[in-house]
C-alpha cells in the first residue's frame, strides 16, 4: 500500500498495490512497477499519483499491468515521459470528478500503449488523456459520460467503443485499421 510519500528505486513486481496517495521514482530509465497476471492494482482516492524519476534518469517510473487495474478514484495519474503498458485490464469506475492520465508541464509527454482491455465503466465523470500519448491495439470501451483523448490517439488494431461524448479536443486522432484510417 502507498499512502503517501514515495516509494523509489529499481523496478518492482507487486500482486497486489492499493495506491491512494503519493509518487513512484524511478533510479534509472526502465524502473517500472508490474502487476502480473494474477496481480490487482488499486487506484483509490481522489490525491493525485505521479510516475517520476531522479536523475541520473530522465524518464519517469513505468507501469507494466498485466492483472487488473481499479481506477475507482477522480485522480490524475501524472506521467513525466514515462510509458503504462497494459497488457491485462484497466476498469476506470469513478463515479464523480475526472479521472485523468497526464504529463506534467515541462516534463516530456507520458505514453499509455494499451494491448488489453482499458473500460470506463460509470455514465457520470469524465476520463481524459491529458497531453499523453496514446495507443490501442486491444480494446477501448466507454458505457457513457465523457471520455476526451490528449495529444494524440493512434488505433494500432483492435476496437475503440465510445459514447456519443466522445471528444477529441481539436488535436491529432488517428484511427487506423488494415486499409482504413481515420483522421479528426
Amino acid at each position: 500500500n502507498l499512502t503517501n510519500g514515495t516509494l523509489r528505486g529499481a523496478s518492482l513486481t507487486v500482486t497486489n498495490f492499493n495506491w491512494t496517495d503519493g509518487t513512484l521514482y524511478a533510479d534509472a530509465n526502465g524502473d517500472k512497477l508490474t502487476i502480473p497476471p494474477t496481480g490487482t492494482l488499486n487506484l483509490v482516492g481522489s490525491a493525485e499519483k505521479a510516475l517520476f524519476y531522479n536523475a541520473p534518469a530522465s524518464k519517469g517510473y513505468g507501469l507494466d499491468n498485466y492483472g487488473t487495474c481499479n481506477w475507482s478514484g477522480a485522480c490524475v495519474l501524472r506521467g513525466f515521459n514515462n510509458t503504462v503498458n497494459n497488457h491485462g485490464t484497466v476498469n476506470v469506475a469513478a463515479t464523480a470528478g475526472t479521472a485523468q492520465f497526464s504529463y506534467y508541464p515541462g516534463y516530456g509527454a507520458p505514453v499509455w500503449n494499451n494491448l488489453g482491455t482499458l473500460s470506463k465503466l460509470t455514465r457520470s465523470n469524465l476520463f481524459q488523456f491529458s497531453s499523453a500519448i496514446v495507443t490501442n491495439s486491444g480494446t477501448i470501451t466507454s458505457a457513457g459520460g465523457t471520455f476526451r483523448l490528449g495529444t494524440l490517439f493512434v488505433q494500432n488494431a483492435g476496437a475503440t467503443s465510445l459514447s456519443t461524448n466522445f471528444a477529441a479536443d481539436g488535436v491529432a486522432c488517428t484511427l487506423e485499421v488494415g486499409e482504413q484510417q481515420v483522421d479528426t
